[in-house]
């Protein structure tokens, strides 16, 4: 049985079929919902998205500033594919 540390529930993970390959998606489930790694299960490489390419998805004509998390693994997948 996990001990309490490592049961907190502060991440998610997905599994995203692209290409006929798998990738793992790893989200934070602390404060905003954001992306914190996309892996390529075949091969074991990661990406972490980087403040420019949040940026490149985020809205901010809105009063909160809303990140399009869909678009943002789009761009993780091709970099880890």
């Amino acid at each position: 049985m996990p001990t309490t540390k490592l049961h907190n529930s502060r991440v998610n993970f997905s599994v995203i079929h692209s290409n006929e390959v798998e990738f793992l998606v790893c989200t934070s489930t602390v404060g905003n919902r954001r992306i914190k790694y996309v892996e390529n299960l075949k091969t074991g490489k990661r990406a972490f998205p980087t403040t420019e390419q949040i940026r490149s998805v985020s809205d901010d004509t809105v009063l909160i500033p809303t990140i399009d998390l869909d678009k943002l693994v789009e761009i993780l997948i091709k970099e880890v594919n």
